[in-house]
């Protein structure tokens, strides 16, 4: 393939994906599965494949969410690094698992969901004692 037609298919293939229509670019790269290439196009295609969902970009920009890598650069800032790095701190592979987990519902706003999720059996128990007086004042 010529530079020139190389730079027109290319171009083409970013406005499929910045579209949402991913199974264009999958029948594109399909098209240039021939030759010594076809192990590493088969490879990238099998990329776009197993990342369908993730990459209906039209979609998510009309529902005003991100595209970008910038949010998930500025996630791992302000919920892994701020929290969990730092001079002498340490953790433990699965206590340092489970703080992300619940500093990531609280940056969220998702921390009542958890609450809930977590204390629905003791309520459904009738398990007063086990709630946070803030519930049994409610209940």
């Amino acid at each position: 393939m010529s530079a020139k037609r190389r730079q027109y298919w290319i171009a083409r293939v970013k406005r499929h994906l910045k579209a949402g229509r991913i199974e264009r670019v999958i029948e594109a790269g399909e098209a240039l599965r021939i030759g010594r290439r076809s192990p590493a196009v088969e490879k990238a295609i099998d990329h776009f494949r197993s990342r369908k969902e993730s990459m209906r970009f039209a979609d998510f920009r009309a529902r005003g969410l991100p595209i970008g890598t910038g949010v998930v650069e500025s996630a791992i800032r302000r919920i892994v690094n701020l929290r969990l790095k730092g001079p002498g701190i340490f953790w433990e592979v699965d206590n340092a698992e489970r703080m992300l987990a619940l500093r990531a519902q609280l940056k969220s706003g998702r921390w009542r969901e958890l609450e809930d999720h977590v204390f629905a059996p003791a309520a459904a128990a009738g398990l007063r004692r086990l709630l946070p007086r803030e519930r049994t004042r409610a209940a």
